[in-house]
C-alpha cells in the first residue's frame, strides 16, 4: 500500500484487532460492508471508528449556547464513552454517525485555521444518542458550558 500523502487529508481507521491503518482520504470510501482502503475491504465489525482532520476558518460565537447531542459509544474494549457534542456537529448517516471532536482541536495561527477532527463511528459500536435542546427557561436543560454529562432521568439509581 502506498504511503499516505504528505499534503492532504490523511483517514486514519482504529480496528478492534490490530494496528491504526493510515491511508489517504483519495484512497478511502465507507460503503455499506465496510472501509475501503485501496484495495481492501475492512467489514464494519472490525472498525472501531474512522475520523480525518480537518481544516476550517476560526469559528465565532463558542459561547453560545446551543442544542446538543449526548453519545454513548463501544470504546472497542467494551467500555463505554460518553460524549456531549453541538448538535449542528453531528450527523446520522446510513453506516455511521459522525461527530466534531469537541476536544480542542489544532491551530494554526499563520494560517487562520484551526484543525478539527470529524470522527465516524460504525452503528454496531452506538449504544444510543440523545438530542438534548437548551432552554433556560423551562429548566432542567443541559447547558453545554458546564462541561459534564447531565443525569438521565429514565436511569436506574
Amino acid at each position: 500500500m502506498a504511503e499516505p500523502e504528505r499534503t492532504g487529508v490523511t483517514v486514519h481507521v482504529q480496528l478492534n484487532d490490530g494496528d491504526p491503518i493510515v491511508v489517504p482520504s483519495s484512497e478511502f470510501e465507507a460503503g455499506e460492508h465496510g472501509v475501503t482502503t485501496g484495495l481492501r475491504l475492512i467489514p464494519w465489525h472490525r472498525v472501531v471508528r474512522y475520523w480525518l482532520d480537518l481544516p476550517q476558518a476560526g469559528e465565532a460565537d463558542q459561547d453560545r449556547a446551543r442544542p446538543t447531542v449526548r453519545l454513548e459509544l463501544d470504546g472497542g474494549s467494551g467500555a463505554s464513552q460518553r460524549l456531549v457534542v453541538d448538535a449542528d456537529r453531528f450527523e446520522v448517516g446510513p453506516w455511521t454517525v459522525s461527530y466534531l471532536d469537541p476536544a480542542p482541536g489544532r491551530v494554526e495561527p499563520d494560517r487562520g485555521l484551526a484543525i478539527f477532527r470529524r470522527v465516524h463511528v460504525p452503528w454496531a459500536r452506538v449504544r444510543e444518542f440523545e438530542r438534548v435542546r437548551v432552554n433556560a427557561s423551562e429548566g432542567g436543560f443541559f447547558e453545554p458550558a458546564v462541561g459534564r454529562m447531565p443525569e438521565r432521568p429514565d436511569a436506574p439509581s
